[in-house]
């Protein structure tokens, strides 16, 4: 990415703490509110400008996405619950033991921990900003917001899973040092997020789907998040780049950003309270549509090239605590 350096800003790197942070670009939000990234010389990580209380109230407040379900409409939703059943059949293999504990960081409604549930695991917690209003019963609630957990006395855990999660965290250092500490001897934690080295990522950059303002803060690239990891205390277990649900409509949606002045609109429609505001949206979701049922299948074969070169737009870790 082209960068101006910032000579004045005493900010640092999240991830490695260099100081000499330089320009990304300014990108806008759902709301036509515009967000500043840095991006660090040393690390090539990410991030956004500033981070506070105002900032996190506002991309986390009920009204910010038009309520708090964002559950997907009728077929999507059952495309993606589809997706959800594949994903708990993948970390239930990593942990053969159905009676591990196991912890969700960022569970929103404990669907993912359901699925684990009908698979066999009996021990299964979740955390999130919020405790949702209904979880299930078989879900034992952590409170506190991550990495500042407040009711696990000294339960530790044999498998922690963090699913888009880890790039809303607003320290991930200490994050990653309370990974370790909630993590049983030999256990693993499985994190994936967008991936900033992807070609779409430099492809779109400040239109990027993935880039998501201003809840996503940080995008560290993977060679900078396992050495994070390395040095806590965690090895590399797996490294994955497949993600067939994230990552063709990340370059469907990111094409269509650059050329429809409302971010996501694609996106936000298919959501369970999206809606079409206007006839210039209308016909702008319209063309969105086409575009998608005509390049949706070249963008899943792109996927799969990518993948296989570690260039696909997002990335899944299994680290070991060791």
């Amino acid at each position: 990415m082209e960068t101006d350096e910032i000579q004045s800003a005493p900010l640092s790197c999240i991830a490695c703490g260099d100081t000499h942070l330089a320009n990304a670009f300014t990108a806008r939000d759902i709301h036509q509110r515009s967000f500043r990234f840095l991006t660090c010389p040393q690390c090539d990580t990410l991030q956004i400008e500033s981070v506070n209380e105002e900032l996190l109230q506002y991309a986390y407040a009920e009204s910010y996405y038009g309520g708090s379900d964002t559950k997907f409409k009728w077929p999507f939703s059952s495309l993606f619950d589809l997706g959800k059943q594949l994903a708990a059949r993948k970390t239930s293999k990593l942990m053969p033991d159905k009676q591990v504990p196991i912890l969700d960081v960022g569970c929103g409604k404990g669907d993912f921990l359901d699925k684990l549930q009908k698979l066999g695991h009996t021990h299964l917690y979740g955390n999130d900003i919020e405790k949702p209003a209904r979880l299930p019963s078989h879900i034992q609630w952590v409170s506190g917001a991550f990495p500042r957990l407040e009711a696990t006395g000294d339960q530790q855990f044999g498998l922690i899973t963090l699913t888009h999660v880890f790039e809303h965290i607003p320290q991930p250092v200490k994050a990653i040092e309370q990974l370790y500490q909630l993590s049983a001897s030999g256990g693993l934690v499985q994190l994936s997020q967008p991936n900033i080295r992807s070609r779409q990522a430099q492809q779109y950059q400040e239109a990027w789907l993935h880039l998501d303002p201003p809840r996503h803060l940080h995008l560290i690239p993977s060679g900078q998040l396992k050495k994070m990891f390395s040095e806590v205390g965690f090895e590399l277990v797996s490294e994955t780049y497949k993600a067939p649900l994230y990552n063709p409509f990340g370059y469907l949606q990111s094409w269509l950003n650059r050329r429809i002045a409302q971010r996501d609109l694609l996106y936000e429609f298919l959501k369970k309270g999206g809606q079409v505001k206007s006839l210039k949206q209308f016909f702008q979701l319209v063309f969105s549509f086409l575009y998608a049922g005509i390049s949706f299948p070249f963008y899943f074969i792109l996927d799969r090239s990518e993948a296989r070169k570690g260039i696909s737009g997002t990335v899944e870790f299994v680290f070991r605590k060791s």
